[in-house]
């Protein structure tokens, strides 16, 4: 099995209900129940929580950055978040010189377990695909276990060549709808 990496968009600016990943549930903020389902997955060797660099996610960053070690921040563009991505995985793999299949998760999923996870990887190695997600065309997966995988190189190839402001702001609009000729994919069903 390749190595993997766990991506987790944040930010703290949501327009329906701002702040929403750092408010309380048993007396832990909703992004860190979040990383403690996370952080025992088998298969995974490290999770990144990129958020923008705006002033507003100082907060965020401060809380995740020293949290365990299997945990960093990367920080980059509130808009392109396909370049927050991108630049958080390739500094990654600069770092520990091996290439890493990217796991996407977005924050305000706290319920989403490690297991769900292993086993989207697990499919994604058994697939051999450049793409993996448990949404592509239809809803199977209860709302909030949704994920997806894509190999770095799919990632680089989508920063490379997308150019619509959509395609940006969502990572991975460029593989599955603009250009799914391109890369290889699987829909991962919930059975």
């Amino acid at each position: 099995m390749r190595k993997k990496l766990i991506i987790i968009q944040a930010r703290t600016g949501s327009t329906r209900l701002p702040g929403k990943i750092l408010l309380m549930i048993q007396g832990k903020e909703i992004i860190l129940h979040l990383l403690d389902r996370l952080i025992p997955s088998k298969y995974t060797d490290h999770i990144i929580v990129a958020t923008p660099m705006e002033k507003s996610d100082d907060g965020l960053a401060s809380l995740c950055i020293n949290y365990h070690p299997k945990v960093s921040v990367c920080r980059g563009s509130e808009k392109d978040v396909l370049d927050r991505f991108y630049q958080a995985a390739k500094t990654y793999n600069n770092k520990s010189g091996e290439q890493h299949d990217i796991v996407r998760i977005t924050s305000d999923c706290p319920l989403l377990h490690f297991n769900v996870v292993d086993d989207h990887l697990r499919a994604f190695d058994t697939h051999r695909v450049d793409y993996l997600s448990s949404r592509i065309k239809k809803r199977t997966w209860p709302h909030g276990m949704e994920l997806e995988i894509f190999t770095f190189e799919a990632l680089s190839r989508t920063w490379q060549n997308a150019g619509k402001e959509y395609e940006r702001e969502h990572v991975t609009p460029y593989i599955y709808k603009s250009r799914p000729d391109l890369f290889s994919l699987f829909e991962y069903k919930y059975k």
